[in-house]
């Protein structure tokens, strides 16, 4: 797939702009490099079964997330078209760049029309192969010897693959620090937070820990139930009947919902309001996922 391809860098630079370099190798370190991402990519061109992304649903080993209609960056597109166009990565040695990831890919004409087949590996700090915080010892020879060269690690892994304008991941944890998916992921902003607390069927417990308690999973769950409106739906006393069918206990005060101070409390809370917690149709005993999506039946 990606034998005898280039392989680019792409760096973080200020204010969030991304660059482009190429990776100059030898030819031997170009086929292996190719060889080792290519079986790592061949799973979500060949072997994975697509779901489509909706920021709620955890794939299983044989599934991946899709978003269709991904556009690449024009830098990047044409770095696959024209390699050699593309500036060499040359390190700083007094400054450890900021590599974001690292892809390599293929861009053909089919009857006119462009395909596109791009891998991309997140940069992990552990692919760093550095001496600025002690000495690297390599074995050579029955004899380790100290290199102060600048090195980078390539892994057999890769987080992402677009395949024309298909976007395919399989976390989206990684996928988002490779790409900027803010507008296929929906997380409430400060102003959602604060509009969420003065909704007039909830009650916070304290404003102050709310708000600390509101890591990207309960911006999340804000953001879902804020998109269901679930809170103007139902009145407090149907939502409290329906929690107590699952043994949560929900309390209000002047008939609105209390959120607690406690995280795990407070989480339970979304969880039910995200319908998260849910009897089974045979054991008849209350579970909780981490992850849905509507069944196809």
């Amino acid at each position: 797939m990606f034998e005898g391809q280039s392989l680019f860098v792409m760096l973080q630079q200020e204010e969030e702009a991304i660059q482009v370099y190429r990776i100059e190798t030898t030819q031997q370190a170009q086929v292996e490099v190719g060889l080792l991402l290519s079986d790592a990519a061949a799973v979500f061109v060949n072997h994975k079964q697509p779901i489509a992304f909706d920021g709620g649903y955890k794939p299983e080993y044989d599934e991946m997330l899709v978003i269709p209609g991904f556009k690449l960056s024009s830098q990047i597109v044409q770095a696959l078209k024209d390699p050699i166009g593309v500036a060499a990565f040359i390190p700083d040695p007094k400054q450890q760049p900021v590599i974001k990831a690292i892809f390599t890919g293929r861009h053909t004409v089919v009857n006119g029309k462009e395909q596109l087949v791009v891998a991309f590996q997140k940069f992990r700090k552990e692919q760093y192969i550095t001496t600025r915080k002690g000495i690297s010892l390599f074995h050579s020879k029955e004899t380790f010897t100290m290199d102060d060269r600048f090195g980078i690690c390539i892994t057999d892994a890769v987080d992402c693959v677009v395949v024309n304008d298909e976007l395919r991941f399989s976390s989206f944890f990684f996928a988002r620090q490779v790409f900027d998916l803010s507008e296929y992921f929906r997380e409430a902003t400060d102003t959602d937070v604060e509009s969420f607390m003065k909704h007039s069927k909830i009650n916070i417990e304290d404003a102050s820990i709310f708000k600390i308690n509101a890591d990207s999973w309960v911006r999340r769950k804000i953001a879902i139930i804020d998109e269901s409106r679930i809170l103007d739906k139902y009145k407090v006393t149907e939502i409290k009947h329906k929690a107590q069918a699952f043994g949560l206990t929900i309390t209000a005060v002047k008939n609105k919902i209390h959120f607690p101070n406690d995280k795990k409390e407070l989480k339970n809370i979304l969880k039910f309001l995200d319908d998260e917690i849910y009897k089974g149709v045979f054991s008849e005993q209350i579970l909780q996922t981490n992850s849905k999506r509507k069944a196809e039946i």
